[in-house]
């Protein structure tokens, strides 16, 4: 954590400032795998933010908030992985884009994105995409789960009240 601030709502670890900073994410939700992944990038306990029970779809999620708000020009954002900074392509360039023009730089899993290098800017682009497309899977399956699961309980539902009826 950085000085004075303490950890938000959510499930994202952040860090911040100076000495690096990152965010790996929900799930899963024991985090001792993201706390070694950031360790072995570099982020030291004392600047990681760690935030519980927030698995917001979108940018307005306030582990990334209060990451962002923390970092200075000079800076580094450390990322384990894109999917964990971002969940769709726009908002992985608006977030990048950001922190180019407050000079901080974003390293994802251990590589420095470099956003004047064309060849960067592609590679950033397409695990950008790859995170919306994983992230789009895993809310289809959810909803294909929660469709069948509401199915289920409504025939248990069902054979509840015919045994009711039948005197079961």
């Amino acid at each position: 954590m950085c000085a004075g601030e303490r950890p938000t709502s959510g499930t994202h670890f952040r860090a911040c400032p100076r000495s690096r900073s990152a965010t790996p994410a929900f799930p899963p939700r024991d985090l001792t795998a993201q706390r070694g992944a950031l360790k072995a990038l570099g982020v030291k306990p004392d600047r990681v933010y760690v935030a519980h029970d927030f698995t917001g779809t979108g940018r307005d999620r306030p582990g990334l908030r209060q990451a962002l708000a923390a970092c200075r020009a000079g800076d580094e954002l450390v990322v384990t992985k894109l999917d964990r900074l971002a969940r769709s392509l726009p908002d992985a360039r608006a977030i990048a884009d950001e922190l180019t023009r407050r000079q901080v730089k974003l390293n994802l899993g251990g590589s420095v994105h470099d956003p004047t290098d064309p060849v960067g800017r592609l590679l950033f682009n397409v695990l950008a995409m790859v995170a919306e497309f994983e992230a789009d899977l895993i809310r289809a399956r959810t909803r294909e789960g929660m469709k069948i699961a509401k199915a289920k309980a409504f025939d248990g539902l069902a054979v509840l009240m015919v045994a009711i009826q039948l005197g079961i």
